[in-house]
């Protein structure tokens, strides 16, 4: 079977991956981590979230895998350091650091505590020479080389065969020895002890005899009644012991912010409030306490528990929230607040003619609400209670149970009744008239036409000596143009015919029935009670001093926890 060695003395890396080593590949897996990491959870936009992480891991996979010389990059950064930062500085330029790592070595450089062990090994053997110089056990007074290995037993100095006892390096031996057991003899029964192993032998006693108190069980701490605002919560929590309270209130965006805190110091039976605002979509409260027994304990409401946001219904008449809703042990009050409209639409079927003809549409008119009446129901379990309905303002309930531990539902209705007053168009009335025959006096009128015309005419006139003188005479007549009237009665026959007329309308009246239904969820604990604490064990009484039979001794081995074995 052939032989071969694998030198032990050369300082080279095992390659577990390709070229690289375990602790590389150890380096780059953290690597890639962080970067997933800082892509996943980095805030930012998905671009730089890449951008960073694929920066991280160059950066990482150089530091990693990088070299410089054949040395690592931390390894070059750590002399760089060193150099820069260290008390004292190399003389030289810093570029000499950068040197290439050794191929092989002899021995490979020690660590700390390398260098700690054979320096005190170097201080004891020159100790254990100066001592044997002094014996006269010296590097001049060793047996000579025919002498060796003749003896059975171990080679001895002089000083040995002399005094008969052993040399500085074997009792050096035997007191590492005797060492090693004190430490392991004191380091075991403290193992022991810590681990909780003390089997009752008197060697795995505690350094600290602490015994504590058995819990008290019970309820430390009720809530009364919460009171549950548009923008607040109030708790009335009540003490079942002596206890310091303290009330936290989160909200915010992410339901983690602290918006209150509040302290107390309650006694049995004593009750305090807390005044917490509704921050955010997911608000919570915690209840943390210290008893006098000093214990601790702590409960906690969330958004769950209680009506939030306080519920609301929009109608057409009228539009319903609830503003306030208190849960106690005994009742549930709360405040409805309604506002209702003062104009809205109405459906009717109007007639728009009447008489030989009728018309009918329906049509959407706008309508004037005038009263509004109601009443607000509220249900719990088997209880109802009716209260009249306080029209654009807050109505108050009061509804007397005994709700229990645990959540529960609580329905309201508000019923409204409008009375309505809807404006109506003007009507057509068609009428029928038969036939007739009716007199008239009637005017009437006749134009006279103008006329003109010249009229001419030869005239003898017998003069007084008895002759005659002719002559033309010429006249114009003008008769003007005039229009004559004469009142006189006819008879004037009609055909039957449909007369229209339009009358004006009163506004009509209507009544509007509406039901607004709307529902909470309400938490309530359980009711008062009394933390029962136990009686407190008896005061032990005072040990009398009683001197040990074994004197000192057996009362150091008490004390310690140990068996007196005599």
């Amino acid at each position: 079977m052939r032989e071969h060695e694998v030198p032990t003395h050369v300082q080279a890396e095992d390659r577990v991956l390709l070229w690289l080593t375990f602790p590389q590949v150890v380096s780059l897996i953290a690597v890639a981590a962080v970067g997933y990491g800082i892509f996943n959870y980095a805030p930012g936009p998905t671009g730089l979230r890449i951008g960073l992480a694929v920066v991280f891991g160059v950066i990482g996979g150089a530091v990693a895998v990088g070299q410089i010389g054949g040395r690592r990059l931390p390894l070059v950064a750590a002399d760089l350091l060193k150099y820069w930062l260290g008390p004292r500085r190399f003389e030289g330029q810093a570029g000499d650091l950068l040197r290439p790592a050794p191929v092989m070595t002899v021995e490979a450089d020690p660590g700390l505590l390398d260098k700690m062990l054979e320096k005190g090994r170097r201080r004891i053997r020159r100790l254990g020479n100066r001592r044997d110089r002094r014996d006269g056990d010296g590097p001049d007074n060793q047996p000579s080389s025919s002498n060796r290995g003749k003896g059975k037993g171990p080679r001895r100095s002089k000083r040995e065969k002399r005094t008969g006892r052993m040399s500085f390096g074997r009792r050096r031996w035997v007191a590492v020895g005797v060492m090693v057991l004190l430490a392991v003899a004191i380091v075991i029964p403290q193992a022991v002890a810590a681990q909780g192993e003390d089997d009752g032998g008197g060697y795995g006693f505690s350094e600290v005899d602490l015994e504590l108190p058995p819990p008290v069980l019970g309820r430390r701490l009720y809530v009364e009644e919460i009171t549950v605002t548009r923008g607040r919560m109030n708790a009335t929590v009540r003490a079942a012991t002596d206890i310091n309270l303290r009330a936290r209130a989160y909200g915010g965006d992410s339901g983690n912010g602290l918006r209150f805190a509040g302290l107390a110091s309650l006694d049995e039976g004593e009750m305090t409030s807390f005044d917490m605002p509704l921050d955010g979509d997911k608000p919570s409260y915690t209840f943390s306490w210290v008893d006098s027994l000093g214990q601790a304990g702590a409960f906690s409401l969330t958004a769950d528990h209680l009506p939030y946001p306080l519920p609301f219904a929009d109608g057409e008449l009228c539009d319903a929230e609830v503003t306030s809703l208190t849960m106690s042990r005994t009742t549930v009050r709360g405040s409805v607040s309604t506002t209702c409209e003062q104009e809205v639409i109405e459906t009717l079927e109007m007639e728009t003619v009447s008489g030989i003809e009728s018309v009918a549409v329906w049509t959407l008119r706008e309508a004037q609400v005038t009263r509004v009446t109601g009443r607000v129901s509220v249900g719990l379990g088997g209880q109802e209670v009716d209260v009249p309905l306080v029209v654009d303002g807050d109505t108050s309930f009061s509804l007397p149970v005994e709700p229990g531990a645990g959540l529960h539902d609580i329905e309201i209705e508000v019923d409204v009744r409008g009375t309505l007053s809807v404006p109506m168009p003007p009507l057509v009335e068609m009428k029928t008239v038969p036939e007739r025959t009716v007199r008239q006096t009637h005017v009437v009128s006749v134009l006279r036409p103008g006329i003109s015309r010249n009229v001419s005419e030869r005239v003898t006139t017998l003069c007084e000596d008895g002759t005659e003188e002719r002559h033309w005479i010429s006249v114009r007549l003008s008769i003007p143009a005039k229009t004559i009237e004469k009142t006189t009665r006819v008879p004037v026959t009609y055909a039957s015919y449909v007369t229209a007329e339009i009358v004006d309308r009163d506004p009509a009246t209507r009544t509007r029935d509406e039901t607004i239904e709307v529902s909470a969820s309400l938490w309530a604990d359980d009711g008062y009670a009394v933390l029962e604490v136990p009686e407190p064990d008896p005061t032990p009484e005072a040990a009398e001093q009683v001197r040990a039979g074994g004197g000192v001794l057996e009362d150091l081995f008490n004390r310690i926890g140990w068996k007196w074995p005599w």
